[in-house]
């Protein structure tokens, strides 16, 4: 079972074909959610409620899960007051964060 963001993102770079990469630099990172996006939520568990990959993204990506983020901060709940729960980071959420991070490994930027 993969832990974090960067296991993942490792793993899939891993298994790309150089069409493959090429393909995805010159993606739509929106197009993406359906077709890659499907695969990494269906592949690495993300509907089986990942609590050690969920508390990577608060730990680490909470700004780039943007539809978790707006429901939390609808709510009155914030990461800096402890009210957020692990089971609420939504697997979009998680397989765009992961999706952000192949890109920008693909294209040699460094994320944070």
């Amino acid at each position: 079972m993969y832990e974090t963001v960067s296991q993942i993102v490792d793993d899939v770079v891993s298994k790309l074909t150089d069409d493959d990469k090429s393909f995805l630099k010159d993606s739509d990172e929106f197009l993406l959610h359906s077709t890659l996006g499907r695969k990494i939520r269906n592949e690495y568990g993300l509907w089986n409620n990942p609590e050690k990959l969920a508390k990577d993204c608060l730990d680490n990506y909470y700004d780039d899960a943007v539809a978790t983020k707006t429901l939390w901060e609808n709510e009155g709940w914030s990461k800096e007051e402890g009210g957020l729960i692990l089971d609420q980071v939504h697997p979009d959420d998680i397989s765009e964060i992961i999706i952000n991070r192949i890109l920008d490994k693909l294209n040699h930027v460094k994320s944070s």
